[in-house]
């Protein structure tokens, strides 16, 4: 990375960022499942590469804290990829067929694995299922539910709905009820939804022509889209029951995204199991001679149906028939939502660790990230330095190397709110910054180097503090 970027020249920091990920990171990474077992100083070791890399990426000095580092690159520690990286491996071999090598292994040690608390390669994972209060169990990781989709050749043709066109002068809601009558008026229509909330995940669907209300209370970790694609295939299978030859049969949704994988199932690389189970369903409902549509509808539009499914399906997390219809096990779901925790639990803590005012909040990543790829990298580096004020000030230098801590223009202590905005000596170089920040309202140097105005406006007022500093021959020193 030292070879390819300088001061002045080279790609940007998100471009560096990105090469350490794709190129860097994944060699060190390689076989932690089985070397996270050593010692937590050589571990270490690995830790202070990232930190070289992110201090290049970013320019930074060597004393800026590495907290600070990662939380502006939006990465986490190594120890806590290493972590995830064991709970994916659990994940995987929960996932597995049951003729996969790992499920035998399984079977002749697994117990001895779980019970013990010797440090193999997957006890990180286990140590952290238990931490959340998850007991892992070696019936689960065993689960195994074969599931064969329909070939492509035995395809039997489902009618799609993605869409719903708007017809002159009428809203959603009105359209498609103008759609049921001039299209589907001999049709039977089923509305399907989910829910999740503190009480849990539930699905329902309704049949209003027959009043019928079917509710299902679901795993708390399944996902909304599962819960979704799950709701689908219980309407599925209510069809196959009870409707026969020639019948038609319309099925509405307001998840766009699980229609869209069932229309698009033989493109997908590997579809959800949830979904297979809900392709294979529908499947034998049109096998079965019922002319089959599945109809998108927008939710929360006041289409009488749709509005039931959704009541149904909060009623169902509280009151629902409890139902295991979820194909993959608990314990993957529950892994899932452990990992977005401990990410989100890396950035909080480096973002409190850092105890910076310019820490980059999560929400604002991005307009960062945006930010730093249209200025110049010299113009990058400074504001960075600037922002984690481990920069060339007199202040700076003092803490760190016993220099003088005051102005080398007057009598006050040099710290970067000094140099920026009081130095009364540099006072007629900075016009054009005061200019900009009574134009943008801003009020002070926190103000200045953290603004949450336009990116536009932000690159205005990054180039004349640059310009300033070059003025006033502080630019290089810095």
């Amino acid at each position: 990375m030292k070879d390819f970027s300088a001061t002045s020249w080279g790609p940007k920091f998100d471009c560096l960022i990105e090469f350490y990920t794709k190129y860097i990171r994944p060699k060190l990474e390689y076989g932690s499942i089985i070397y996270q077992i050593a010692s937590k100083i050589t571990l270490k070791k690995l830790e202070g590469i990232q930190n070289s890399a992110l201090r290049i990426a970013f320019q930074a000095r060597k004393t800026t804290p590495v907290t600070f580092l990662i939380s502006e690159s939006g990465l986490e520690d190594l120890e806590v990829r290493r972590l995830i990286s064991g709970l994916k491996h659990l994940k995987k071999i929960s996932m597995t067929e049951k003729d996969h090598p790992l499920k035998s292994c399984l079977l002749k040690h697994g117990q001895l694995w779980l019970s013990t608390n010797k440090n193999n390669g997957w006890s990180a994972g286990i140590n952290a299922l238990r931490e959340k209060g998850i007991e892992p169990k070696l019936s689960e990781m065993l689960h195994t539910r074969d599931l064969i989709p329909t070939p492509i050749w035995d395809y039997q043709s489902i009618e799609f709905f993605e869409d719903l066109e708007l017809w002159e002068g009428l809203d959603l809601a009105n359209s498609f009820k103008y759609l049921t009558e001039v299209s589907f008026t001999d049709h039977i229509d089923i509305y399907t939804d989910a829910s999740k909330n503190e009480n849990g995940v539930g699905a329902a669907f309704v049949v209003p022509s027959k009043s019928i209300v079917q509710k299902f209370k679901l795993d708390g970790n399944l996902t909304v889209f599962d819960a979704e694609v799950i709701a689908l295939t219980k309407a599925a299978n209510f069809v196959s029951l009870s409707f026969t030859l020639g019948t038609n049969v319309r099925i509405c949704s307001d998840s766009k995204s699980a229609i869209s994988a069932l229309k698009s199932f033989y493109w997908s690389k590997k579809p959800a199991p949830e979904t297979v189970l809900c392709h294979t369903s529908l499947q034998e409902v049109v096998n079965m001679g019922i002319h089959l549509t599945l109809q998108w509808i927008p939710g929360h539009m006041g289409i009488p149906g749709n509005e039931q499914a959704d009541v149904a399906a909060k009623d169902a997390t509280i009151s629902g028939e409890e139902t295991s219809s979820a194909v993959t096990p608990s314990i993957v779901y529950a892994i899932s939502s452990i990992i977005q925790k401990l990410k989100h639990e890396s950035f909080i803590n480096n973002q409190a660790k850092s105890s910076n005012w310019f820490v980059t909040k999560k929400q604002k990543q991005f307009f960062e990230k945006e930010l730093y790829s249209k200025i110049s990298r010299q113009q990058g580096k400074i504001l960075f330095r600037l922002q984690s004020e481990h920069v060339g000030t007199n202040s700076y230098l003092a803490r760190f190397y016993n220099e003088n801590p005051k102005c080398s223009y007057c009598d006050q202590v040099e710290t970067v709110n000094h140099l920026l905005l009081q130095c009364p000596v540099t006072d007629r170089h900075r016009q054009k910054l005061h200019d900009l920040m009574c134009a943008n309202k801003l009020k002070d140097y926190h103000d200045l180097l953290g603004s949450s105005a336009a990116i536009d406006e932000n690159v205005t007022v990054i180039s004349a503090i640059v310009e300033f500093l070059h003025k006033i021959s502080r630019d290089k020193s810095l």
